[in-house]
C-alpha cells in the first residue's frame, strides 16, 4: 500500500519544515489505519514471525590478521593505529563496524568495505594460517573538492597544470 499525502509547497530540500511533513504523513495514514488493519498480526503471532525473521548472532571467533589494501596515497600505520581489532582477540560485527567508522571518518575515503576469510588452516589468499580481516579502502581522488574549507589537499599522482591549479 501505498501513502502519498499531498505535501504541499513541502519538497524533500525543505529541512525546516519537516516537522510539517512528519505531521501530515502520520494523520493520512491514520486516516487509512481501516485499510492497514489486514496487514496487522496479534502481539502474539508477531512475536514468532519476527523470532523466524530476526538472525542468531553468530560468533565469529578470533582474528589472526588484519590487511589493509587499496591505498595509494594513505600511511596504512596510520590507519591501522585506529584500528582496535587485534589479532587474537576475540572479533565481533559491533567491532569491526567501529573499526571501519573510525577509518572513515578520518576522511579521505569514497568507501570502506571488510570480508573474513578463512578459517581453521590456511586462508585461501594468506600467507598466514587462519582467520584473516581483509579491509578494502578506496581513497577519495584528487580534484577540486580538495579545495573545500577543512579539507587537507591531496597531493596527485602527476603534476597538474598551472591553469588548473
Amino acid at each position: 500500500m501505498l501513502i502519498a499525502p499531498e505535501l504541499g509547497d513541502i519538497s524533500s530540500a525543505k529541512f525546516d519544515r519537516s516537522v510539517d511533513a512528519i505531521r501530515i504523513g502520520e494523520e493520512a495514514t491514520r486516516a487509512l489505519a481501516g485499510s492497514l488493519k489486514r496487514y496487522s498480526l496479534p502481539a502474539e503471532q508477531y512475536a514468532v514471525l519476527r523470532a523466524k525473521q530476526v538472525v542468531e548472532r553468530k560468533e565469529l571467533g578470533t582474528v589472526d590478521e588484519i590487511r589493509i589494501a587499496g591505498l595509494e596515497r594513505s600511511n596504512p600505520e596510520v590507519l591501522r593505529a585506529l584500528v582496535e581489532s587485534k589479532p587474537g582477540e576475540p572479533l565481533s560485527e559491533e567491532k569491526i563496524g567501529a573499526d571501519l567508522r573510525r577509518i572513515y571518518g578520518r576522511g579521505g575515503f569514497e568507501s570502506i568495505s571488510y570480508h573474513l576469510s578463512g578459517d581453521a588452516g590456511r586462508a585461501p589468499w594468506s600467507s598466514s594460517q587462519g582467520k584473516v580481516v581483509g579491509s578494502r579502502l578506496s581513497e577519495v581522488r584528487p580534484g577540486p573538492h580538495d579545495r573545500l574549507p577543512g579539507r587537507q589537499p591531496v597531493q596527485p599522482a602527476l603534476p597538474v597544470p598551472q591553469d588548473l591549479a
